[in-house]
């Protein structure tokens, strides 16, 4: 998911230091060499099967997008009825699986190497390697699948006498411009006839499909076949264990459990990049966990996420960490969800509490993992053999100062300011402008900020100032500014306004205050001074 990020400046400094870590181990990191079997890109081609015929194929040369730039499209129907149909057909980037109705049926892609013919030829390509030097499994890019039940099925030859399957249940629920990656690893195909087949040496490949069962009348399109070693990854930066080379989080896309409604895989984790780290053409897929923006995040308090989780069949098991402290890393005890139960399901509530010692308003890194059952991606770190790692970063800008009041009144040779908050979340402090017109300031009257008594406190302080410099008969506005932790200042309008004079004090009272847009500000001094500033005399206490 896309989104504009406000970082602080230790999280700033932590994304540039791991972005340029991860540059340099990408260097020493071999990454996948990816073989594509075919991205169905080029040349149109369909089978079908409908009415009577029970059966067709459809054999092509010259495809480009496809290895040895030979496809083959077969299917087989087993619902003998008028007006039942299935189709395998080729076009626009897609293959699409389509049934109509609830008819049952069976559906082959074939690459072997061999034009113009629907026999399999399984030494066709002649001895392909798939491998690569990296490649460890075969990855189906599937963008639709409506119904559950389908069985996949991946068949390699290494010749007649040598050729392994794996099968894949699609879990249904993939809907339009939504993505789930299944990666076969290699390991995980069964031994058909002799040694199995060899990966550096491959004569033919098959893809099929079979609703008989359960995933009657489903229609499947895939987008892409390849062999390749990809994961899903993670993006924080690699502090918390992001990249390859640093053990990162990943998760084999096995069998479409996920976070959310989609889930794709990368070559390497992409440290620093929040905003997603999709594949170029698919959708996001950091889409499975929400924060709940009404909580507010402060010391002891209970907030709330929500999770979607798809393609979980039973029980599931959820691990997160948030690095509360904004180390870096994920340290002992950070991690809010340990093995947690969890089923198939959208916006599922749970609860998370904020330590006592965190700052409010500190940014907070969060790494959330979902996988099969339990031990199988309980640490931030390594290899989990199915389902998704989502990695975000929570921001509390811009600072939140809720003000009750801010009033002036003349008070013997003085005027005296007052304001109070009723809370106040980042905020480093304040700042006093003085001016003759209610149009604009002309004066600051603290030389440094007026530090926060009240940072990041459910409760609000009253804070007063007293300013000297004035002269008899002369109108004064005043203004008032919050200063966050970052030296970005708000300003809060309109003035409220006193008369210097030796007559009765007056006083305007505002209820409601409006805060301007952000403007820079000078660094600013630490917090914590006890203040006697210029010739005015600030006063902080807490409200009741």
């Amino acid at each position: 998911m896309t989104h504009k990020l406000h970082l602080s400046k230790r999280a700033r400094l932590i994304a540039v230091i791991a972005s340029v870590s991860a540059a340099l181990l990408m260097i020493s990191v071999a990454l996948a060499a990816t073989v594509v079997i075919d991205d169905f890109s080029t040349t149109n081609q369909s089978a079908k099967a409908e009415d009577d015929v029970m059966a067709a194929c459809n054999a092509r040369a010259s495809v480009t997008s496809a290895l040895s730039n030979t496809r083959e499209l077969s299917v087989t129907k087993f619902t003998d009825a008028f007006g039942s149909s299935v189709s395998l057909v080729s076009t626009g980037g897609t293959l699409g699986y389509n049934n109509n109705g609830s008819i049952t049926s069976t559906a082959e892609v074939i690459w072997d190497g061999v034009n113009n013919s629907c026999a399999l030829d399984p030494s066709g390509f002649g001895g392909t390697d798939l491998y690569s030097g990296t490649n460890d499994g075969i990855l189906v890019g599937v963008v639709f699948n409506d119904i559950a039940g389908v069985t996949m099925t991946l068949k390699i030859y290494s010749g007649s006498a040598n050729w392994s399957q794996a099968q894949v249940k699609l879990p249904g629920g993939i809907l339009v411009d939504q993505r789930t990656d299944f990666f076969v690893p290699f390991s995980g195909f069964t031994t058909m006839n002799g040694t199995g087949f060899i990966s550096n040496s491959v004569g033919a490949m098959v893809l099929g499909f079979d609703n008989r069962g359960p995933g009657a009348g489903a229609d499947v399109i895939v987008k892409l076949v390849q062999a390749t070693s990809m994961r899903d990854y993670g993006d924080a930066p690699n502090t918390y264990s992001t990249a390859l080379a640093s053990n990162g989080a990943r998760h084999l896309t096995s069998n479409g459990l996920r976070l959310g409604a989609n889930v794709d895989a990368e070559t390497n984790g992409a440290p620093g990049d929040t905003t997603g780290d999709d594949t170029a053409s698919s959708p996001d897929d950091e889409d499975g966990v929400l924060r709940n923006r009404t909580d507010l995040w402060l010391p002891d308090a209970t907030v709330h996420v929500t999770v979607t989780v798809s393609g979980c069949s039973g029980t599931c098991r959820l691990n997160a960490w948030m690095d509360w402290d904004n180390s870096g890393t994920f340290g002992s005890g950070e991690q809010v969800f340990n093995d947690s139960s969890i089923s198939d399901g959208a916006n599922q509530n749970l609860s998370v509490v904020i330590p006592s010692d965190y700052i409010s308003g500190t940014d907070v890194y969060a790494r959330f993992r979902l996988c099969n059952s339990t031990s199988q991606c309980s640490t931030y770190y390594g290899e989990a053999p199915n389902g998704e790692v989502e990695d975000y970063l929570w921001t509390f800008l811009p600072t939140s100062v809720n003000l009750a009041s801010f009033t002036a009144v003349k008070a013997g040779d003085h005027n005296a300011l007052a304001w109070e908050t009723t809370s106040e979340i980042k905020n480093q402090g304040f700042n006093v402008w003085r001016g003759t017109s209610a149009s604009a300031p002309d004066v600051k009257l603290n030389q440094y900020v007026i530090p926060s008594q009240a940072p990041g406190g459910t409760g609000g302080f009253e804070y007063s100032y007293n300013d000297f410099d004035i002269t008899s008969g002369v109108t004064y506005y005043y203004w008032l500014e919050d200063v966050d932790l970052n030296g970005t200042v708000t300003r809060h309008n309109p003035p409220v306004q006193a008369v210097g004079s030796d007559n009765s004090p007056t006083a305007l009272t505002l209820t409601a205050l409006q805060a301007s847009s952000p403007v820079s500000a000078l660094p600013l001094v630490a917090l914590g001074l006890a203040l006697l500033i210029g010739v005015g005399a600030v006063v902080g206490r807490r409200r009741s």
